[in-house]
């Protein structure tokens, strides 16, 4: 009896090792799987910040009255952006309201008479607001060939709304490309001047409340 009870000790205790051996071994297969696994897996490609050239970039505008228009341009004072695998994915444009000029009037002390209102709270009260920001939220396709879509909050005189912008963009090296044209309501942004949904027998003093704006961007990283 005690011979046969050693020997199921020994049986069990035989079984038991084995089991351990086995499962050590299907660890380690497991960990040296993973571990080629992790060798061959393609890395993801790491953000990418372009900073914009300001000498390169520029802003056009035109604003429309009933008596006809008139049109200029205004710098970027600074703004990066975040792309990854060449797709643009963020980023801020800093513009410097204090820069306005006018560009169709070539008699002096008119032009500086309508910059003089441009800056003034009227337009844009450049003293309290020196700055507007176009923060960038996403990235869609748009209908044309290689045209898309860059939807963003554009805040200008203190107040923010979102706005959706057409582009056409470009990488060469690391340089990046965006050119683009779009449509802004001012009076989204209580730029309300002139505007005919706020004041009444305007006659030909009536200012348009859309305003084209034209921008070329050159960034690099």
């Amino acid at each position: 009896m005690m011979k046969q009870a050693h020997l199921k000790l020994l049986f069990i205790f035989s079984l038991v090792l084995l089991f351990s051996c086995e499962t050590k071994k299907q660890e380690a297969g497991s960990s040296d799987t993973a571990a080629a696994a992790g060798e061959h897996a393609a890395p993801s490609e790491a953000e990418s910040v372009y900073k914009v050239d300001t000498a390169k970039s520029s802003i056009k505008w035109t604003g429309k009255k009933v008596t006809g228009k008139h049109n200029g341009s205004i710098k970027i004072q600074s703004g990066e952006l975040k792309v990854v695998n060449n797709v643009v994915t963020g980023g801020t444009i800093t513009i410097d309201m204090k820069s306005i000029v006018n560009e169709d009037l070539t008699d002096k002390e008119s032009n500086q008479k309508l910059i003089g209102h441009l800056k003034s709270p009227d337009f844009f009260d450049v003293e309290k607001h020196p700055t507007a920001t176009f923060e960038i939220v996403r990235l869609d396709a748009g209908k044309a060939e290689k045209e898309e879509i860059i939807t963003g909050k554009l805040t200008l005189k203190g107040k923010t709304d979102e706005i959706s912008v057409p582009v056409k963009i470009t990488h060469h090296d690391n340089e990046l490309k965006a050119k683009g044209t779009t449509v802004i309501d001012r009076t989204k942004w209580d730029i309300r001047y002139g505007s005919g949904k706020f004041f009444e027998n305007l006659g030909d003093k009536a200012i348009y409340d859309e305003v084209d704006i034209e921008f070329d961007l050159v960034a690099t990283k």
